[in-house]
């Protein structure tokens, strides 16, 4: 868990959250203050225009979205933030604002830096990764942004929602890595029972009970991993948890994994082992993919939208990479509505 003696001023991971230099609240105002704050946040050291701030907070709508409007938010915005002593600063920089915070004052920040940090002491120092992570994720308090309605905040809360499933299921990785096959089988079984569908997730619990010395439990599943597969989206598993589930019914030794080396870290000039932590994106385009497909839906819908990319790997030449299938899916999904 995160030292809350190190306070950190601007949370967005659970409901918005300001707090003073003492680690108290601060009051910033009506519901349109803390969503105008939101809207800042989520580009915090990066200039908002003026329109793109009313059509975040105001809406296609506009009601009451002018710029005297906005302009009087912010100015009182400023006086709360300087009353309490928050070390924050809304700047005037043309064409709109920007948010100024010293760095690591938003829990997003320490939640990315640390997953990141993790990633870099994955090989080297299993431990020390496993560290960093339960601090990264210790700062995670619920749905992001969950008192802010507007699209841009269930935009911001998606993509952090991804963000912190990423760190879990890293942090599942590493406590097999290290031997805790019992402590992943934990944490997954909760990620699995929020993501049903996510083969990522229900692959890493396979395993983590094959480990945990529950054979059976691993087979089974699998088996429920398939039935629903095939009932809500007409598909088996993806060839990747089709091999996993042939490993364990031959009890593969490949499944366990490697001991950490107790010789020092290598030269930087000699290449390190790849890692063997999953892709969040391990195990199919669309699968699970719901409410990434409705937010590319809404993207897609929205005025401010003038250019939509969506990345991502083509796997096999003869198909549709994922980028294409999830647009046209989301296309799909328009001409329905």
């Amino acid at each position: 868990m995160p030292d809350r003696g190190d306070v950190v001023p601007l949370r967005l991971l659970g409901p918005l959250e300001v707090l003073d230099r003492a680690g108290a609240s601060v009051d910033i105002g009506s519901p349109r203050h803390r969503e105008t704050l939101a809207a800042l946040a989520v580009d915090a050291g990066r200039v908002v225009s003026t329109d793109t701030l009313l059509d975040r907070v105001w809406g296609e709508s506009g009601r009451g979205g002018t710029l005297a409007n906005l302009q009087a938010v912010i100015s009182r915005l400023r006086s709360r933030l300087r009353e309490a002593g928050v070390p924050a600063e809304i700047a005037t920089v043309p064409p709109g604002y920007r948010l100024d915070l010293p760095a690591g004052a938003i829990d997003t920040h320490r939640l990315t830096a640390g997953i990141e940090t993790a990633r870099t002491a994955l090989t080297a120092d299993p431990e020390a990764a496993r560290d960093h992570l339960a601090e990264a994720l210790g700062w995670w308090r619920g749905e992001p942004l969950a008192d802010v309605p507007q699209a841009f905040a269930r935009t911001e809360a998606l993509r952090l929602e991804g963000l912190w499933l990423t760190g879990e299921e890293l942090a599942a990785e590493l406590d097999l890595t290290l031997g805790h096959a019992g402590a992943a089988v934990t944490r997954l079984t909760g990620l699995a029972r929020q993501h049903p569908l996510r083969e990522s997730v229900r692959g890493q619990l396979m395993r983590a009970l094959y480990l945990a010395g529950r054979q059976a439990d691993a087979l089974e599943e699998y088996a429920d991993l398939r039935a629903r597969l095939v009932e809500e989206l007409g598909v088996d598993p993806g060839p990747a948890v089709q091999r996993l589930h042939q490993q364990i019914l031959e009890q593969d030794p490949s499944l366990r994994p490697r001991p950490a080396a107790a010789a020092p870290a290598p030269p930087a000039s000699r290449p390190q082992r790849p890692s063997a932590v999953p892709s969040t994106d391990l195990l199919g385009p669309l699968i699970g993919r719901e409410r990434d497909v409705a937010h590319l839906v809404d993207v897609l819908r929205s005025p401010a939208s003038r250019l939509v990319t969506v990345t991502g790997v083509d796997r096999k030449s003869t198909r549709l990479n994922s980028s294409h299938r999830c647009i046209s899916y989301a296309v799909f999904c328009l001409k329905k509505k």
